[in-house]
């Protein structure tokens, strides 16, 4: 009977425990967001030989959504320093013009937001830089499975005297006429490893040779098998060497920390939150500029 009892007040003793922490794991916890003051943003992608768009919003609280449009501005632009024209209205934030961007300028905005001080920002599109030659390589690696990887070779020029940033990116044609960005593989290349971050944004800085040639190992997400073996499929795919200002390349690094610190591996990092990069007087956002050299079709 003592057995019994002490079975039974065990039981009660855990139902209790059980009880409370079910009911402290559905508890809302009230949360109180601190005061932000409101800010402009305003962001534009310069695109060599594309027209010139800027958008405008502001930035507000945290649990502020969506968030507020800025509709009512009055953007100028500038080429060279030399005014140039208004942008017009094109609704949801977004001001346009006929304008197209050209490699070698320099743009400069400035918005008029009532109640606030002007808003200004400029980039350089920078020229672009060709290809020189594409080698694919089949088996380039083996991974932790003992499966085989390919890899892309890529040959460029470079300007000794000059520093330039690019931006490598590929897109695999997986579907007729659907094309996906390739998933790259971790980084053997000098350069790549020297920028410390898994994309293939990097400078010529490091680089001493008039012509370098790089390899990018990737994968195309997916494995195919038969039986024992096993297999990556290839694709047909395109590279695109994007030649990007230097506020392109900051933003593209910081925004790459930016969401590791969003979305972090929590089994192998703790949680650091990163800020975005901006070049904006008296707002947020970023103005950048890039100009691209395309491939062909590359059949593996």
């Amino acid at each position: 009977m003592l057995i019994n009892s002490n079975i039974r007040v065990f039981c009660s003793f855990a139902l209790l425990v059980i009880t409370s922490m079910t009911y402290s794991c559905r508890t809302k916890i009230p949360i109180e967001f601190p005061d932000f003051k409101s800010l402009p943003v305003l962001n534009s992608f310069l695109v060599a030989d594309s027209v010139i768009r800027v958008h405008l919003s502001m930035a507000d609280a945290l649990d502020t959504v969506p968030l507020p449009l800025v509709e009512n501005a009055t953007v100028s632009f500038y080429v060279n320093d030399t005014f140039t024209g208004n942008l017009y209205p094109a609704g949801n934030g977004y001001y346009e013009t006929d304008v197209r961007a050209r490699e070698g300028n320099i743009y400069r905005f400035e918005a008029e937001i009532p109640d606030f001080p002007t808003v200004s920002a400029q980039d350089s599109i920078p020229e672009s830089v060709p290809l020189l030659s594409i080698e694919h390589i089949l088996k380039a690696g083996v991974d932790d499975e003992g499966h085989t990887f390919p890899a892309v070779k890529i040959t460029i020029p470079v300007n000794t005297q000059k520093i330039k940033y690019l931006h490598v990116l590929a897109r695999l044609n997986k579907n007729e006429g659907q094309w996906k960005d390739w998933q790259l593989k971790d980084f053997h290349d000098p350069v790549l490893v020297a920028e410390g971050l898994p994309i293939a944004v990097f400078s010529t800085e490091l680089i001493q040779d008039t012509i370098y040639t790089m390899q990018i190992d990737y994968s195309t997400g997916g494995w195919r098998c038969l039986g024992d073996s096993c297999w990556m499929p290839l694709y047909p795919f395109v590279i695109e060497l994007k030649s990007i200002s230097y506020a392109y390349y900051q933003y593209l690094k910081q925004l790459y920390l930016y969401n590791s610190g969003r979305y972090p591996d929590f089994q192998f990092a703790p949680y650091k939150a990163f800020p975005l990069f901006s070049n904006v007087n008296n707002g947020m956002g970023v103005v950048a500029g890039y100009s691209s050299y395309l491939s062909d079709v590359v059949n593996p």
